[in-house]
């Protein structure tokens, strides 16, 4: 009889009021929203980085090809000319793709692989790229590369810069 007593109350009292259940996720869920933001920015940092890994690069195969050649800058980045000689994807395979994006507002992110070229100017400016580019831009005179935006990553830096820090 005691013993049944004692089970009956263990039952009674086992697992978690709907107070408690209320309250725990109540707590998640504040807790989620103070964590997403920093896990958005880590993850955006590390697009950054690659970006700019990537266009390094870029960088390294455009100053291989102007040393193999003379003095001469490849006319265009086209991974697929293999041309003997003067073939670009010779020097790289496969052509990296901006990772970042814009922190703010997707529709100015310059994420993608396109290549927008620039025709020469007397005075070359890295601060020339569309205002809503996407992907790269080469200036095929000066062998410079960038990304085709005008806008500022998470930290407020111009994207145009990336490369050239």
């Amino acid at each position: 009889m005691i013993r049944m007593r004692f089970l009956k109350q263990l039952r009674s009292e086992a697992g978690f009021t709907w107070i408690e259940i209320v309250i725990l996720v109540a707590l998640l869920g504040i807790l989620s929203a103070l964590i997403y933001p920093r896990i958005q920015q880590m993850q955006e940092a590390g697009r950054e980085a690659a970006t700019k890994s990537n266009i390094g690069a870029i960088k390294s195969a455009i100053s291989i090809y102007y040393g193999d050649h003379e003095g001469v800058w490849p006319t265009t980045l086209d991974v697929n000319d293999r041309t003997v000689g003067f073939g670009f994807g010779n020097y790289l395979d496969v052509m990296p793709k901006v990772k970042a994006t814009h922190p703010i507002d997707p529709s100015k992110s310059p994420e993608g692989g396109d290549i927008t070229y620039k025709a020469f100017t007397a005075e070359p400016s890295l601060a020339e790229p569309s205002a809503q580019g996407k992907g790269w831009r080469y200036e095929r005179e000066t062998g410079r590369i960038w990304i085709n935006s005008s806008d500022t990553d998470s930290k407020g830096v111009s994207y145009t810069t990336y490369g050239y820090e």
